[in-house]
């Protein structure tokens, strides 16, 4: 299983990396909320100037009537955006659809509209307003920001990238375009050129702790373990309470085989944010690699509490039970995992393996069957069921006899991350051949 990023909201299934997004988390202004912001507060300096330089040249320059439509509208956005800020998500969406009705063209009003529904859960809603914003104006680099977001958010990795990409053509010094286009790129396996982005969004707002972690992140993935310490060390410098980049960090150190270190950061973590279930159950995993197998349990007992559905955990709380030949509490944590995940083909061949160990043949045939029929590309499923299968059937056959040890079974696989490696989609190869900002 590949370390995967954190998209809200497709979560890591082991939970070891988790990337924040630049919309902010624990109720901070999200990246999007700031560029509107920006946007609007340019927006409005602008106006304000030009009525000052034709106030101090004698001109009669006045600013449009109050009663105009566009002023209308104007206003209706302001409160809109001060009352999202306050959190009246309803009363914000009811006074951006007034806006829109004061001057139905204006694309910036369809794209505040499409937040407010983000905000609200209706993620349907929000698209169809940020592609009305697109169609009246096909270079707003918002809408194409936000519609990028939420299609990545679904899992449409491949129409999120051509709408990022399109944001980071009309909006080339935002570190919040650069670092969500980071985000999709790395979903997609595009690690390397998912550094660049996030380079070139550290390089622009160098003292952003969550563009800083994403690097760490892309680095880690892209296999440059040292890299990525270097980057997860300046996050913890800027942001010293958040847990987040002391758990990846212990990650890296431990796939550099510093498992020390890693446990440092992984308490670190866990004393930052007491019921940060992913940094106990990387805790655990560290522990059994030094062989204290009592210890790990107890982090993956913890974990599992923290995150009842955490399947990753209760795998790896399923895989310490059978190495301690604790059978029945291995097949009871792996019928709960498949109870979260029915479809995991390694949760029935790991319950197999307990059960048979545990005696019951027949119900781990049973196991290893579906295993097979989910996944039948893997080998291994396959032989383990033929075996068992042709050794039932033998002892149905013969005479009764005092039963013998089974063959050494394989062992039960445990949660860990595997990277991978993809070539970048044929849409963003230019983005290769473009040189790297300074680290």
């Amino acid at each position: 299983m590949r370390r995967a990023l954190r998209l809200w909201p497709a979560p890591s299934t082991n939970g070891t990396t988790r990337p924040i997004e630049a919309r902010g988390s624990r109720g901070a202004p999200s990246g999007v909320t700031v560029l509107l912001a920006s946007l609007l507060i340019s927006t409005v300096a602008t106006a304000q100037a030009a009525v000052r330089r034709g106030q101090s040249s004698g001109r009669a320059v006045a600013p449009p009537p109050l009663g105009t439509a566009q002023a209308r509208a104007n206003a209706l956005l302001e409160e809109g955006v001060a009352l999202q800020q306050e959190g009246q998500t309803g009363a914000a969406i009811a006074k951006f659809r007034q806006a829109i009705q004061a001057n139905p063209n204006w694309a910036r009003a369809y794209v505040a509209l499409g937040g407010a529904l983000d905000r609200a859960h209706n993620l349907a809603g929000a698209m169809a307003e940020y592609r009305e914003a697109l169609r009246l104006n096909p270079d707003d680099a918002l809408a194409h920001l936000d519609l990028g977001i939420a299609l990545r958010r679904q899992g449409h990795i491949g129409l999120a990238l051509n709408e990022l990409a399109k944001a980071v053509d009309f909006a080339p010094q935002s570190a919040t375009v650069h670092n969500e286009f980071g985000l999709a790129l790395a979903l997609d396996g595009a690690f390397h050129t998912s550094v660049q982005q996030f380079r070139i969004a550290v390089m622009l707002k160098p003292n952003w702790p969550a563009a800083r972690n994403n690097l760490g992140n892309a680095l880690s993935l892209y296999g440059h373990l040292h890299q990525a310490v270097e980057q997860y060390r300046r996050t913890i410098t800027l942001a010293p309470h958040w847990a987040e980049p002391h758990n990846n960090l212990g990650n890296a150190l431990r796939d550099l085989g510093n498992t020390a270190g890693a446990i440092a950061e992984y308490q670190q973590a866990i004393h930052l944010d007491p019921h940060y279930a992913a940094a106990y159950n990387n805790l655990g995993l560290t522990l059994k690699m030094k062989g204290d197998l009592d210890g790990a349990i107890d982090d993956y007992q913890k974990a599992v509490r923290l995150k009842p559905n955490y399947t990753a955990a209760r795998s790896n709380l399923a895989a310490a039970y059978f190495q301690k030949h604790e059978w029945q509490l291995a097949v009871e944590q792996y019928r709960d995992v498949l109870r979260v995940s029915p479809r995991m083909a390694s949760g029935h061949f790991n319950l197999g393996l307990a059960l048979e160990a545990a005696g019951h043949r027949h119900a781990a045939l049973g196991e290893y069957q579906e295993a097979m029929k989910l996944s039948p590309q893997i080998s291994l499923y396959r032989q383990q069921y033929q075996r068992l299968a042709q050794e039932l059937s033998a002892a149905s056959r013969a005479p009764a006899k005092p039963l013998t040890p089974a063959p050494a079974a394989p062992q039960p696989t445990v949660q860990k991350p595997v990277r991978r490696r993809r070539r970048a989609p044929h849409l963003l190869r230019r983005l290769l051949r473009r040189p790297l900002p300074p680290n």
